[in-house]
Parts: structure tokens; sequence; C-alpha cells
């Protein structure tokens, strides 16, 4: 899913109609990671938040490739079944959730949805607020 949204916002303000058509027909090759995820920063004048994201690329490959991350998850107590605790499953829950609100954010921004923008920075703050409280999903 991290990978979907650098590809998303990348494509929305970095991409030329050539690299638009090809990803169409799924042909584009895109950039090597730092250098979008630095497109991404200038294009939407976010400092370098992108580009700090890069620290967690390997693990994240790791766990979403079956590497040795997510291999040693696969046991518990000798026996093949997933080691994941509640508390690291809402993480991973909430990561993604995450993402997509930041996805939509930057969309907004790139297309001048001003109101629109302003309204999902909020979400995402409030979001991220009951993160913080540990607040359940439904609160």
């Amino acid at each position: 899913l991290v990978e979907t949204v650098f590809r998303a916002l990348w494509i929305n303000k970095g991409a030329d109609e050539t690299q638009i058509e090809k990803a169409s027909q799924d042909k584009l090759q895109f950039p090597r990671l730092s250098q979008m995820l630095a497109e991404i920063d200038q294009n939407y004048a976010t400092d370098n938040f992108f580009q700090s994201l890069e620290l967690a690329w390997r693990a994240m490959c790791s766990y979403t490739h079956s590497g040795s991350l997510q291999i040693a998850r696969r046991f518990t107590n000798g026996e093949v079944k997933p080691n994941y605790s509640d508390a690291e499953i809402l993480e991973a829950l909430n990561a993604t959730t995450t993402a997509l609100i930041l996805l939509t954010r930057m969309f907004f921004v790139s297309m001048g949805c001003h109101g629109d923008a302003v309204e999902t920075q909020n979400m995402m703050l409030k979001y991220g607020a009951a993160q913080n409280r540990g607040d359940s999903l439904s609160d």
C-alpha cells in the first residue's frame, strides 16, 4: 500500500503525459525510490517528509515480500502460526489508514481543493490523536 501511495503521488504531480500513458498500460519503469520520494517532496512542498520514510523501506519490503522479518513472525513456540500481538496488528492497520488519508490530502492539495485538503488534514490530525490516546476505531 505504501508503494502504491508513493507511485500515485508521483504520477499525479511528477509524471509527464508519456509516463502516464505507459503507467496506464503497466509498462512504466518508475524512478528509483529515492528519486521518486525526492520529487514528491519537491512537487508537494513537503520538505523531506517522504524522503524520511525511506528509512523504513527495507523493513516494509521484508514484511511484504516474505523476507526474514516476515518469516521470523511465522513461528510461535515452535509451531508454524503467526506471531503478532494485537497492538502490532493495530499498528499496521493504523499505518495503512494514515497512508490513505495522506494520499487523499495530497490529492486535494494538487487539485487546488483547499477546503477539502484542510478537512482531510484535520481528519488526519484527529485520527493521529486518537491513535496516541489509544482510542478504539469506534470511538
